[in-house]
């Protein structure tokens, strides 16, 4: 069987009113998957960065005139931005817990996979109206996607970028797990949230600090234990993440977990990179992880932009 190769990116924070540079880095990052062969590309949410409509459709296009586009060649989950958005300039900190009080998550979610409805044409979904969690057969292969981003709450998530996986999430994804069309084929869950704990990122400027300090607090997936649990009892073998801004291999409750949160935004003046995967019947003789460094696009205009605005998770 022909091995299909998966590309694995996230947190594109796509915003060509305010950073053009991102689309350009996207066209590039794409470009570098076809020259690989990719024959599968997975997002893991934040495709936009104000999560504004214009934003995704922005992505959306870029993503279709590089051929990654319809279900059998494009997955994607949702992250908070798309949803809550992100503060662009730093006096924002201060009022942006009200912004997020004021969205419309159902909305914002339903706008997120009505753009993306191509790449949802082949999802099962479990109970018929709910976007999420779905399930996608790409070959021996079962992606499955989970929104983690919490609902805002002044306690639990007052900037939005607090995850969780509800009860009745939970329990339709046990169904889908149980689901005999999985038996026999590997199981990639694809979330927007991670299952360690990051390193502090530092950023330049000391309202990017504070900020950094206090989305610390607030970047936690609430009841990961409890999904890493069924994940292991049914034997998921990756877990495809974002959230922060990192690229990164590690094990977490028996599990092995791939961020690509350094697709286009890496902490630290690291390089960017994603993750390729060669997915075979078997996996054997295959390298079944490679770290991939596009060509990086550095925008004349860079240094005149970062003192200004925050990079947020």
């Amino acid at each position: 069987m022909k091995s299909t190769i998966i590309a694995h990116l996230s947190d594109l924070h796509i915003n060509r009113k305010y950073y053009p540079e991102r689309s350009a880095m996207l066209h590039q990052t794409l470009r570098d998957c076809n020259d690989r062969n990719v024959d599968h590309l997975v997002i893991t949410g934040d495709l936009s960065h104000l999560g504004e409509q214009e934003e995704l459709e922005e992505c959306a296009s870029i993503l279709r005139k590089h051929g990654y586009w319809d279900s059998s060649r494009l997955t994607v989950t949702i992250g908070n931005h798309d949803i809550f958005g992100g503060p662009y300039f730093a006096e924002d900190v201060l009022t942006f817990p009200g912004r997020c009080r004021e969205i419309d998550y159902e909305a914002k979610v339903k706008t997120f996979n009505d753009i993306f409805a191509p790449s949802f044409e082949s999802a099962i979904h479990p109970s018929g109206n709910a976007f999420f969690p779905f399930v996608k057969l790409i070959g021996d292969i079962a992606m499955i996607g989970i929104n983690t981003i919490a609902q805002w709450s002044a306690i639990k998530n007052p900037l939005g970028s607090n995850g969780d996986v509800d009860d009745l999430q939970f329990s339709r994804l046990n169904g889908i797990l149980n689901d005999s069309r999985l038996f026999g084929r590997r199981i990639f869950v694809l979330t927007h949230h991670h299952f360690h704990t990051p390193k502090y990122l530092e950023t330049c400027s000391m309202m990017g600090k504070l900020w950094q300090r206090i989305e610390g607090q607030t970047l936690k997936l609430r009841g990961k234990k409890r999904l890493l649990g069924l994940l292991r009892l049914h034997g998921v073998e990756k877990i495809l993440h974002g959230h922060v801004h990192e690229h990164t291999e590690y094990r977490a409750g028996g599990v092995t977990c791939l961020n690509a949160g350094a697709s286009m935004l890496p902490a630290d003046e690291h390089p960017r990179m994603f993750h390729v995967i060669g997915a075979d019947a078997r996996g054997r003789n295959k390298k079944t992880m490679e770290q991939r460094r596009p060509e990086l696009y550095r925008p004349p205009s860079t240094k005149a932009i970062m003192p200004r605005y925050i990079f947020s998770t």
